[in-house]
């Protein structure tokens, strides 16, 4: 999208009145997709698949453990079958910084109840309120191919943190947009994809990433790695050339 200097954001209200989730079985009981692993309802057909062997979610009884609940709640109301057309809110501009293949993340990430967009362009990484107002503004040494995180990496910190995969580096700012301690982060060209969660189960969150230039050592491969809040490398990462995976193919 480009228009002289006004090159940016649309954002979009749709006006609409659903529920706001619903679980994965109630979605597979009606032969939609399931939200958690993309198959379809039981149709009543015996499945060509099944060796009769028992399925992992039995409980031992002949039934199937449920899921958890959904995470959120219900539309008020039960919401409704009737969609409003969508309205133009805002356009949200800054200079020519084109945008890659990253979508926006939208967040309250100083916790004043007023929601950030966050926005990668190019070689910046732009947060903005609704009425087009720069919040922050983080640079990169070059673009920036996949969406930015929002999550929070630093308990300790008030409010949630922003990284962002530019080419070779993993940057990491505050709620504020100052850079986290250890970042950037520096490991091979290009990552091309962000991710967050608590790999080693200690409670807390890592970033984890892929690159297209491989890693080879040991005749083995490696394009995945995972780092720590603070910059440093998770333990037994990249998998396969630490030995960590145990993987011994040639």
């Amino acid at each position: 999208m480009r228009d002289g200097s006004r090159l940016g954001v649309l954002v979009l209200a749709l006006g609409m009145s659903v529920a706001a989730c619903s679980s994965n079985d109630d979605a597979a009981a009606d032969g939609g997709p399931d939200e958690a692993t993309g198959e379809t309802g039981d149709d009543g057909a015996t499945d060509p698949g099944d060796d009769g062997a028992t399925d992992p979610g039995d409980d031992g009884a002949g039934e199937t453990v449920p899921p958890p609940p959904p995470a959120c709640a219900a539309a008020a109301g039960g919401g409704s079958a009737t969609v409003a057309a969508p309205e133009l809110l805002a356009t949200l501009f800054d200079r020519w910084h084109e945008a890659w293949l990253a979508s926006p993340a939208v967040a309250d990430l100083d916790g004043d109840t007023t929601p950030e967009i966050v926005v990668a362009r190019d070689e910046l990484l732009l947060v903005w309120h609704l009425d087009n107002t720069v919040v922050w503004r983080g640079e990169a040494e070059g673009r920036i191919w996949s969406s930015p995180v929002v999550a929070d990496l630093r308990p300790d910190l008030p409010g949630l943190e922003v990284a962002a995969a530019s080419r070779a580096r993993i940057h990491a700012w505050d709620a504020a947009g100052s850079p986290l301690p250890g970042f950037p982060f520096e490991w091979r060209d290009e990552l091309r994809s962000l991710a967050a969660g608590d790999l080693d189960g200690d409670g807390d969150l890592e970033l984890a990433a892929v690159t297209t230039s491989p890693l080879s050592a040991g005749g083995q491969r490696d394009i995945l790695i995972a780092i720590h809040a603070d910059g440093t490398v998770v333990a037994g990462f990249p998998p396969n050339t630490t030995g960590a995976a145990g993987c011994d193919d040639r």
